[in-house]
């Protein structure tokens, strides 16, 4: 595997932004119809149960609405594998890395599954953590552009850090790299197999 060269990281352009989805409109619509109906309980003879039940249903709207929302973020059309190919392609070319490599993370961490979240919290098609996503100035790591941006980044991140060293920056990117630090190497189990996995796939595809 080659050794990447440091470069300034450029800014990675989406696609152009899609219509909106059936769902947004059926929701927004949705919404409309429950405010609606609300309207005769704000009228309504002022007796403590009536408004008891009408501050107990307002109270879990935030809730209802935040839930309604990210479901529909993760409803919006899936980009296709070439798609994602030339996202993935041009992402690694800006910052220097092998799309190959990054291909083949996805491949083992997320099996492509752009909205797949893993029993530790990881994300998305390269499996960021949440905490990752934000240092990576990822808003939104449910969508795949930006899920790819991001790990890339961090992938980036991590070959700089161990000066080119593929194995260890895997490593690092599976387990954390303190974790990386504090055992002078790969650690055993998952993550080792997790590297042995991705480099096989790499240099396959390569």
């Amino acid at each position: 595997m080659q050794k990447l060269m440091s470069n300034t990281p450029k800014r990675f352009s989406a696609p152009p932004k899609r219509r909106r989805s059936r769902l947004g409109r059926s929701f927004r619509r949705s919404v409309c119809g429950l405010l609606i109906m609300l309207l005769p309980l704000l009228v309504a003879t002022p007796s403590s149960a009536t408004y008891q039940s009408f501050y107990t249903l307002i109270s879990k709207i935030p809730a209802a609405l935040k839930t309604a929302m990210t479901f529909e973020k993760r409803q919006k059309a899936s980009p296709t594998k070439d798609e994602l190919w030339a996202a993935v392609r041009d992402t690694s070319a800006q910052y220097q890395v092998s799309p190959s490599l990054v291909w083949a993370i996805m491949s083992v961490g997320s099996q492509f599954d752009q909205q797949v979240v893993s029993p530790q919290g990881a994300i998305g098609l390269m499996q960021l953590m949440p905490s990752t996503a934000t240092e990576m100035g990822i808003q939104n790591p449910y969508d795949p552009y930006e899920n790819i941006l991001g790990g890339v980044r961090y992938l980036k991140y991590l070959m700089d850090r161990f000066n080119g060293d593929v194995r260890l920056a895997l490593a690092a990117y599976r387990a954390g790299p303190a974790v990386v630090d504090r055992q002078g190497g790969i650690p055993s189990g998952s993550t080792s197999a997790f590297v042995h996995e991705v480099v096989r796939l790499a240099e396959s595809r390569a």
